[in-house]
C-alpha cells in the first residue's frame, strides 16, 4: 500500500495564508497539516509515500529533504484541478495506494476505517457533516454537493446543489484504489482526454475537473465504487475563516467535540 498526497495548489480562499505557504505546510496544533497525515500513513505501515507539489514547490523540497518522500510536479497547477494532478503521479500507480487532500486533518480511525474495506476503490464520507458546517459556516446550505448512496454503493457524487436536505453524505477528500483498477480508471480518463469533453458531474472543462467529476465519470460507467462512512473524524482547511475557526476551538478545546482526536496530539 502507498499513499498519495494532492497538494500542488495554492488554496486561494485561504486568503493571506497562503502567499507564501501552500496550505498543506500550513501549521495547526504544533504540526503541519500534511505532516499529521504521513505521521497516520507511517503508523499504518505505509511508508512509500508520494507527494503532487505545483504552488511554492521548492518549499516542500526543503520541508522533506530528509524524509524518503517521491515528488511529483504538476506545473499547470494554476490552471488544471485534482484530477490532472492525481495524473500528473501515473509512475506511482504500481501497488494499491491510498490519495489524500493535502488540506484535511483525520483520524487513524478514519484512515483504518477505509483501509480495512477490501473493495477496488473506496471513498470516505460524512454522515454526520451538518454539524461541522454549523460550526464552519453557521448553515448547512453552502458549498455542497450531491453525494448518494443505495445498495451500498455511491451512486452519485459531485453535481451542484443548493439545499442541504436531502443530503446525507458529505465527500471527504481521502479515496483508495486498488492495482486493480488502474487500468479501466485509465481507461475513462484517457478516453475523455482524446475527446476533451467536459465532465458531466460539474460541466467542467477536461482541465479543470475536480476528483468528484472523476468519481462520477467512473460511476457513470458502471464501475462500482464503495462508501467508507463515518463521523466526526476529520475537518478541512478550505478557506481562511475555516483556520480561524479552528485556531479558536482549538485553544478553548471545544475543537475535540468536533473531531474524536486524541488530545496528546495538539499543542493546545
Amino acid at each position: 500500500m502507498k499513499a498519495l498526497i494532492l497538494a500542488a495548489g495554492r488554496g486561494n480562499r485561504m486568503g493571506k495564508l497562503t502567499k507564501d505557504t501552500p496550505k498543506g505546510l500550513l501549521e495547526f496544533g504544533g504540526d503541519k497539516i500534511i505532516k499529521r497525515q504521513i505521521k497516520l500513513f507511517r503508523e499504518n505501515n505505509i511508508s512509500d509515500i508520494g507527494i503532487v507539489v505545483g504552488y511554492k514547490k521548492e518549499l516542500f523540497d526543503k520541508e522533506f529533504e530528509k524524509e524518503n518522500i517521491k515528488f511529483f510536479v504538476n506545473e499547470k497547477y494554476s490552471e488544471t484541478n485534482m484530477v490532472e494532478s492525481l495524473i500528473c503521479a501515473l509512475d506511482f500507480f504500481d501497488d494499491d495506494f491510498i490519495v489524500s487532500y493535502s488540506d484535511i486533518i483525520f483520524t487513524k480511525k478514519l484512515l483504518n476505517n477505509i483501509l480495512n474495506i477490501d473493495q477496488n476503490i473506496v471513498v470516505s464520507v460524512d454522515c454526520e457533516w451538518k454539524d461541522l458546517w454549523k460550526v464552519r459556516y453557521g448553515t448547512i446550505d453552502y458549498d455542497l454537493e450531491t453525494l448518494d448512496i443505495s445498495e451500498g454503493l455511491i451512486k452519485d457524487i459531485g453535481h451542484f446543489a443548493s439545499k442541504a436536505n436531502n443530503i446525507k453524505y458529505r465527500y471527504i477528500g481521502l479515496l483508495k484504489f486498488s492495482i486493480k483498477s488502474i487500468k479501466s480508471i485509465l481507461l475513462i480518463y484517457n478516453k475523455k482526454k482524446i475527446k476533451k469533453e467536459n465532465w458531466k458531474a460539474s460541466n467542467s472543462s477536461f482541465l479543470k475537473g475536480s476528483m468528484t467529476d472523476f468519481l462520477f465519470e467512473l460511476i457513470s460507467n458502471g464501475i462500482d465504487i464503495y462508501p467508507s462512512i463515518t463521523s466526526k473524524q476529520w475537518i478541512e482547511f478550505d478557506t481562511e475563516k475555516d483556520y480561524e475557526v479552528y485556531v479558536e476551538l482549538l485553544k478553548s478545546k471545544i475543537f475535540f467535540n468536533i473531531i474524536e482526536e486524541n488530545k496528546s496530539e495538539y499543542e493546545i
